[in-house]
């Protein structure tokens, strides 16, 4: 898979031009600081590193590989906002630049930014056709958005590039899945499956300890609840209800698809399912509520009308429940015991 290209250093032979040209003297000291700047990166000197390639821009603001480095110091920093602005810039001062959309791909991925991986990917892969690393993640990106007829091209050609790796052929199985081509999908999953099975050393792989069929249905409910995410993104609520609908006929314990659901019917003003697919949410996923809380993650859902609703109703049958528990238990009367007859009564 893709990883962020190493440091470079200011004269990378992907960044010296064909034919070399007399520099600046901006460009020669500006140079001068990214060789610094990857010195301290080497000492693990990072503040002072990107101190040095800040200087090597503002000395000469085209300087490819001081955007470039700043961008993956940023992003060795864990800052990852920093790192896409630093190579926003770069691929605006230079648009013909694949590696500068390269390291973006990377990092939306990171971010769970798919669509806008997806975008710097065809731009990456426009420069430069034959990059495998952007096509794993390209084809990864349109599995992820639903894009399943567009995975497909880039799925075999990393197969042809690796035959040996699973993760191609997985891929290229939902994708057959997204298109309808059930059969085929079933046949390239069983080709991962024995990969893993065969080589992996991972005692603890689902292919080590499950059976095929049991993991198809999986990979099945999990193309379906994607192509649901797709369309909400589309604001097609009829087609992504039907496709989570579809999920759960694969696997009807996946809260996240019931979560969907009930945010689909929540802004469809359909309180009835909303309001059964949020409990189905809790009953799988208890500890959830905290979670909504707390979470940005859960952010929408908390300002619903019907979350609110739902804690409601959740609490009067709470205290309805504690109600009952604590009423005193009614005595039965005590039935008149039978007298004892009188020994030697005739």
């Amino acid at each position: 898979m893709l990883v962020l290209c190493a440091i470079t250093t200011s004269m990378a032979a992907d960044e010296a031009p064909a034919e070399a040209k007399p520099k600046k003297r901006s460009e020669i000291i500006s140079d001068k600081m990214v060789d610094k700047g990857l010195a301290f990166m080497k000492a693990q000197k990072t503040d002072e590193a990107l101190k040095s390639f800040e200087k090597a821009i503002k000395v000469y603001p085209k300087n490819r590989a001081a955007y470039k480095n700043l961008g993956i110091a940023y992003s060795w920093m864990g800052d990852q906002d920093k790192a896409v602005g630093t190579f926003k810039k770069l691929v605006e001062i230079a648009p013909d630049y694949a590696d500068g959309y390269r390291h973006l791909v990377l990092i939306y991925n990171l971010q769970g930014l798919y669509k806008e991986a997806v975008a710097c990917g065809e731009k990456a892969l426009a420069l430069n056709p034959d990059d495998m690393g952007v096509i794993g993640y390209l084809a990864y990106d349109y599995v992820t958005i639903g894009s399943y007829d567009k995975a497909v091209d880039l799925c075999k050609r990393l197969i042809a590039s690796n035959p040996e790796a699973y993760r191609p052929y997985r891929l290229l199985a939902m994708s057959y899945i997204g298109v309808g081509m059930e059969k085929e999908a079933k046949e390239t999953f069983k080709q991962s499956y024995d990969i893993v099975r065969d080589k992996s050393a991972d005692s603890t792989a689902p292919e080590k300890l499950r059976g095929a069929e049991e993991l198809f249905v999986e990979l099945q409910a999990e193309v379906y609840f994607l192509m649901g995410n797709r369309y909400i993104e589309e604001k097609d609520q009829y087609k992504s209800i039907a496709s989570y609908k579809k999920s759960l006929q694969y696997n009807d314990k996946d809260f996240r698809v019931y979560y969907n659901l009930t945010a689909v019917y929540d802004r469809m003003k359909e309180e009835a399912p909303a309001m059964e697919n949020l409990a189905k949410v809790v009953e799988l996923n208890p500890g959830i509520l905290p979670q909504i809380e707390n979470s940005k993650e859960f952010e929408y859902l908390k300002g619903t009308e019907i979350y609110q609703k739902f804690l409601a109703s959740k609490k009067a049958k709470e205290e309805e429940e504690e109600a009952k528990k604590e009423e005193p238990k009614k005595e039965e009367p005590k039935k008149d015991q039978p007298k004892e007859e009188a020994k030697g009564a005739r």
